[in-house]
This record gives structure tokens, C-alpha cells and sequence, in this order.
């Protein structure tokens, strides 16, 4: 028995994420300066390890039936997964401190601030 099937096109495509700010490669890896030790908080680490890509593609795919556009809607919807993280209240920072903004920020915070690092975003899709 022959098999007659037409596989959908694959095309090689990737999907870069750019955190363009000086200071980001801090803010995800942490430091040290003579006065402050800096935590990591990988919110993009955070956001791959909690994220279910294969499903989301899935999905994605079901719903358009084509390759190139579930890719582009899922890194689309990854790149709120890591936005949303930067939002999230869940990193730990070793003191209270008082924001430009006039907020207080405790030991657990947010790493949006004011929005600098979150703005600074960038996604590219190249094929």
C-alpha cells in the first residue's frame, strides 16, 4: 500500500529576544559592585521553565494550520510569558528600598520599576 500524504513546508525560522538596556544582563545574572550585591532574577529562565511551548504550538497550529503562523504566535505569546514575569511579584531583593516613583518595594518585588528594562524589549522573527 502506497502512503500519499503532503507534509506541511518547513522552513527554518527563529525567533530572537533582545533585551536591549544596558543594565538587563544585571538585572537577569546578578553582580557585585563595591556597595550592592545585585540577586539574579532570570525572568527569562523563569518564564521558559514554566511555559508549556509544545502545547501552545500545538494549539497555535490547530488554530491557523500553518507552520510559519503558529511559530510567529508563539513567540508572540512567549515574549508575554517573560513580560509578564518582569510584572510578577516574586523576586526576592536583599532590602527595602523606595522607588523614583514613590513606591516602596519590599524583600519580595516586582522587576518592572519603571519600566525601562520592560520597554526594552525586542522580538525578531527571521526565516
Amino acid at each position: 500500500m502506497k502512503l500519499f500524504w503532503n507534509p506541511p513546508k518547513i522552513t527554518k525560522n527563529l525567533g530572537r529576544y533582545t533585551y536591549d538596556i544596558h543594565y538587563a544582563a544585571l538585572v537577569h545574572e546578578g553582580g557585585d559592585s563595591s556597595q550592592v550585591h545585585y540577586p539574579a532574577r532570570s525572568w527569562t529562565d523563569r518564564a521558559a521553565a514554566e511555559a508549556d511551548v509544545e502545547a501552545k504550538f500545538a494549539e497555535f497550529y490547530q488554530q491557523t494550520g500553518n507552520l510559519d503562523a503558529a511559530f510567529n504566535l508563539l513567540v508572540d505569546w512567549f515574549a508575554g510569558q517573560m513580560q509578564d514575569k518582569l510584572m510578577s511579584a516574586e523576586w526576592a531583593w536583599p532590602h527595602i528600598t523606595l522607588r523614583e516613583n514613590g513606591d516602596v518595594a519590599g524583600l519580595i518585588r516586582d522587576i518592572f520599576d519603571m519600566g525601562e528594562l520592560y520597554r526594552s524589549l525586542q522580538v525578531e522573527v527571521t526565516k
